[in-house]
C-alpha cells in the first residue's frame, strides 16, 4: 500500500545519494543493486557483468549471512569490502527479506561498487 510506497521512494532517494557520493571518487567503476532474489534491478555495468556480479555475490553475501549467524544467532552480517589487486567491492547486503501480508515481501536492496585499486587511487572514505 501506500506505506510500502513511502518506503521504496526513500530508498530510492538514500541509493541515488549514495551513488552520486561514490561515483565522485577516483577509481569509481560502477554500482549495482538487486532485490531480495539477487536479480539485477538498478546498475552501470552492462547486461552480462551485472547478471555475473549478482549471481556471485548474491551467493557470496549469503554465505556470509550463514556463517555469521551460526556462529551467533542474534547476530548479522552489515557490510562486507573485499580487495583484491585490481578492485575493491563494497556489499551491503541490507536486510533480510520481510514478509508481509502472508507471503508478499519488500524487496531487500544491497550495493555492489566496485573501484579501480591502482596506485592513484586510494582507499575509499566511508564516512
Amino acid at each position: 500500500g501506500e506505506r510500502v510506497s513511502l518506503k521504496m521512494a526513500a530508498q530510492t532517494s538514500e541509493i541515488d545519494e549514495t551513488v552520486k557520493k561514490l561515483s565522485a571518487h577516483p577509481g569509481f567503476g560502477g554500482y549495482l543493486i538487486v532485490n531480495a532474489d539477487g536479480i539485477p534491478i538498478r546498475t552501470s555495468l552492462d547486461h552480462a557483468e551485472a547478471v555475473q556480479y549478482a549471481g556471485l555475490l548474491t551467493l557470496l553475501s549469503t554465505k556470509s549471512r550463514a556463517a555469521i549467524r551460526e556462529l551467533d544467532p542474534q547476530n548479522d552480517v552489515t557490510f562486507l569490502r573485499l580487495r583484491s589487486n585490481k578492485h575493491e567491492i563494497l556489499i551491503a547486503p541490507g536486510a533480510p527479506p520481510t514478509e508481509v501480508r502472508g507471503s508478499m515481501r519488500l524487496p531487500r536492496l544491497f550495493y555492489v561498487i566496485t573501484l579501480d585499486t591502482g596506485p592513484e587511487s586510494g582507499p575509499l572514505a566511508l564516512s
